[in-house]
């Protein structure tokens, strides 16, 4: 080969890594604004949900608070027109007192009594006065009470929120100790044990080399990485399952890569694994990945 043979062999080698590179940072930044995407829709969708909640306890509310007005103004009339009876009763009986009066003064037996009468009427009329205010001093304090309500409502629907959001972020986190914890279970606790070792000798790759397990057969697990994260045959990768509850999460063993490709790799076990594998568990070089 000539020389301008290997220096365009060359140049063909530094773009392919070139494109390779731009294609994982694409593949990475899509999937993160998918994830980012969902969890935008899931908050609207919460928010909209507590906002539909809210609005149909205001809507309650207001039915409630027209009924009791509506109640309220019926039984204040009720009193009004029983008062403006009262009163035209009052005057009617004064005015006959009067006229029997001038008639004779035979009847100011009579006419005492009937005076008797109308005290006692008017004192039913200032009872029904105080009544009228009494009512109006419950309805207003009905009215504050359930705008406090409302408001402690609302304040509790906000605090429900802020709890959602504290529970996505606590998520994340609990999914990175849940390696440590599943590391520290399987080496009896302490974080500086070395992890159980089968009949093999361990051959992590260097770096942070982090995957999931994408098939099993028999034996055989196929891996989500390849090449292209720094694996070569005969590296070892420790094999997680990992839990939203890190202690339910399990270090299941080592396995070991008997052939690889650029984005692929197939492992073995090396020695006996505590589980059978399963599609979905993790593999990685290290604690945290």
């Amino acid at each position: 080969m000539t020389v301008l043979g290997k220096i365009l062999v060359f140049i063909n080698l530094v773009f392919s890594l070139i494109v390779g590179a731009l294609v994982v940072v694409i593949f990475m930044t899509r999937t993160n604004w998918s994830i980012e995407l969902g969890k935008a829709q899931t908050n609207r969708a919460i928010e909209q949900s507590n906002n539909q909640v809210i609005k149909q306890d205001y809507d309650k509310l207001i039915a409630e608070r027209d009924t009791f007005l509506a109640q309220n103004a019926a039984e204040k009339k009720k009193i009004q027109d029983d008062l403006n009876n009262a009163l035209v009763r009052e005057k009617d009986v004064s005015d006959k007192l009067i006229a029997e009066e001038k008639k004779s003064t035979k009847l100011d037996a009579a006419v005492q009594a009937a005076l008797l009468e109308v005290k006692r009427r008017q004192e039913d009329v200032n009872k029904m006065r105080d009544t009228l205010n009494g009512e109006i001093d419950k309805n207003t304090r009905l009215v504050k009470e359930k705008a406090e309500q409302q408001q402690a409502m609302v304040q509790a629907q906000l605090g429900e929120k802020t709890a959602v959001e504290r529970a996505l972020r606590l998520e994340g986190q609990l999914q990175d100790l849940a390696r440590d914890n599943a590391r520290l279970k399987a080496g009896g606790g302490v974080a500086t044990a070395s992890l159980p070792r089968g009949p093999g000798v361990k051959n992590p790759p260097s770096g942070s080399v982090e995957g999931l397990v994408r098939g099993v057969s028999g034996n055989m697990v196929s891996l989500t990485i390849g090449s292209d994260a720094g694996l070569q045959k005969g590296h070892t990768l420790d094999l997680f399952r990992l839990d939203r509850i890190p202690a339910n999460s399990k270090w299941l063993g080592t396995v070991r890569i008997i052939d690889v490709r650029a984005t692929e790799a197939v492992a073995e076990p090396d020695g006996n694994l505590k589980f059978a594998p399963q599609i979905g568990d993790t593999v990685a070089n290290r604690i945290g990945g």
